[in-house]
């Protein structure tokens, strides 16, 4: 017989029993804070009610002389799988903060404050902070409120039994809060937030967890969060938090582990201490920050707003410029196309603010940029006041009413900037794309702009349905061969006239349709090169301030050439 099948034919070695090699004290290292020690501490305590339907939790004394206090909660395993989500069971994380607020805390710092713990699942870090003295909201989802009820009730007697002559517990209430609608504790004034392993993007979304959170942060108000590290493939949790708090204008510490429970503590779960950053004591031009960056102040956002206001920070030769903006648009209700501001006018200018996109030669006098679509003149109004000559158009009755009307406004606002806009214009003319595509004459419209050769053509939300994508690709054709035809009239050289196109638009089937037509023009001669725009989280945020936070919806910013040879 060969050795490989004496190998084979011996008995597996006998494991050990898991349950008594946590408990065994024998493989505990001497050094009760040894790496080794920690380790199997933690393996303890988090494997002692994996699979109970009830979960004991023991409260820290706080002298030698004061009594033991043991609370029993109950639990139910696997409640995803039965519709109720995972608020049900007791996780580390929720263990750990409990643990962090008995020993960084305690009744001297919680004793009468207002807490809400946010996604408190069974409750047991509410009912924490409510033995330490503190007024506590409880708040989850429907689906586990009976058994939030439950323990709450639960809690509350047993306490009563083992301290029959205190008065020291704090109140507990339950309430539904909905992290969309956000109505049910929006009238209370918290000092602090409990949130523990909430930060779950797999099930819920990060933005949304913080819009509930952000929604109830004052000045004054600290949210922990804690926190157990799981893959994603997506992205970085950790990081994505970090990332979404900054544009949400709110500061994250983490918490040392040294500062964690010398037991209930574990590498792979953080406790962040969140805090909304501080204003400057200046509350001139709106908290606008002097940072030497041109930029866009969004203060209020919705189709709701009659008015929309910002602030525009440029930065000319004399200095800072800071110029108020007041961009009406529709109410609500009716024909909104054209007459309400979308989030891509906003972030289309921010990209030209940011001075990276357009090429240097529209600054010539004799070159101009197409707005098209102007809608409300956002776009228009940043583009002149950076120095550009600008054509905004739309139909007759946008330009008319309130294209024109906003321009009014701005020009009025810009009376002690005139200086810096002196060698640029900024026209309002009707422009009808459908006319154009169905064969009308663009020659009288042309001849509006004389000699003027357009650079770039800007379009913001232009494409919101199919109907709108060929009579767009028809006016870009138009502009290129327009521009081919001026240079042909003063040189005879063979050469290529560019056009540039900045295309900014929410994520919609007919942008698609648009860049897919665009690379295949029909006529020959003209040739579309497209070079995506990156973005980030932060250049869809529309408004971040300690009044409101809106995020734009997806966008995809494009910047296109159109070229036509000769």
């Amino acid at each position: 017989m060969s050795a490989e099948a004496d190998q084979s034919s011996l008995p597996p070695p006998p494991r050990p029993d898991l349950k008594n090699l946590f408990s065994s004290a024998k493989l505990v290292s001497s050094n009760k804070n040894s790496k080794q020690a920690l380790m199997f501490k933690s393996l303890q305590w988090r494997q002692a009610y994996q699979n109970l339907d009830h979960y004991r939790y023991e409260f820290e004394k706080s002298s030698a002389t004061e009594e033991d206090f043991t609370f029993e909660m109950r639990q139910i395993l696997n409640g995803e799988m039965k519709g109720l989500g995972t608020g049900t069971f007791v996780w580390p994380a929720a263990h750990i903060l409990s643990k962090y607020l008995e020993i960084a805390y305690g009744k001297n710092k919680l004793a009468g404050k207002h807490v809400c713990d946010i996604g408190t699942g069974t409750g047991i870090t509410g009912f924490i902070a409510a033995y330490l003295g503190a007024n506590v909201v409880l708040t989850d989802q429907a689906c586990v409120l009976d058994l939030l009820q439950e323990n709450t009730t639960s809690f509350e007697e047993t306490f009563r039994r083992h301290f029959p002559v205190q008065t020291g517990l704090g109140s507990l209430v339950i309430r539904e809060y909905d992290w969309v609608s956000k109505n049910a504790v929006s009238d209370c004034d918290f000092d602090l937030l409990l949130i523990s392993d909430c930060v779950l993007p797999k099930l819920y979304p990060i933005d949304l967890l913080l819009g509930a959170v952000d929604h109830l942060m004052r000045d004054h108000t600290v949210a922990l969060f804690s926190y157990e590290h799981r893959p994603y493939a997506a992205f970085d949790p950790r990081q994505e938090f970090l990332h979404l708090c900054e544009t949400r204008g709110l500061e994250v510490a983490v918490v040392p582990l040294s500062e964690h429970h010398s037991v209930y503590r574990a590498e792979d779960i953080e406790i962040w201490e969140v805090r909304r950053r501080r204003q400057s004591a200046d509350h001139s031009h709106r908290n606008v920050v002097d940072d030497g960056r041109a930029k866009l102040v969004v203060h209020n956002w919705g189709e709701a707003q009659p008015v929309i206001e910002a602030t525009l920070v440029t930065y000319p030769p004399d200095g800072m410029s800071v110029v108020p903006l007041r961009i009406s648009q529709a109410a609500s209700g009716g024909s909104t196309v054209g007459n309400m501001l979308w989030p891509s006018s906003v972030l289309c200018s921010r990209l030209l603010l940011s001075g990276q996109h357009l090429h240097p030669s529209l600054d010539s006098p004799s070159t101009v940029c197409l707005d098209v679509g102007a809608g409300c003149g956002l776009t228009s109004i940043v583009a002149h006041h950076l120095g550009h000559s600008i054509v905004a158009t739309d139909r007759p009755s946008i330009v008319d009413g309130l294209l024109g009307a906003n321009v009014r406004r701005y020009f009025d606002a810009v009376t002690d900037h005139r200086e810096a806009s002196q060698s640029s214009r900024l026209q309002c003319l009707s422009l009808d794309w459908e006319a154009m595509f169905s064969g009308a004459s663009t020659s009288d419209w042309f001849e509006q702009l004389g000699d003027a050769s357009i650079g770039c053509v800007l379009c913001s939300d232009c494409l919101y349905s199919s109907p709108a994508v060929q009579p767009l690709l028809c006016l870009l054709d138009t502009v290129a061969l327009r521009e081919r035809s001026l240079v042909q009239s003063r040189e005879s050289e063979t050469r290529t006239v560019s056009v540039q196109v900045l295309v900014v638009n929410e994520l919609r089937s007919p942008l698609e349709e648009f860049l897919y037509f665009a690379l295949h023009r029909p006529d020959p001669s003209i040739t579309v090169r497209i070079r995506e725009i990156p973005l980030t989280s932060p250049d869809l945020v529309l408004v971040r301030s300690p009044e409101a936070f809106h995020v734009s919806p997806p966008l995809r910013a494009c910047l296109m050439t159109w070229s036509c040879k000769w």
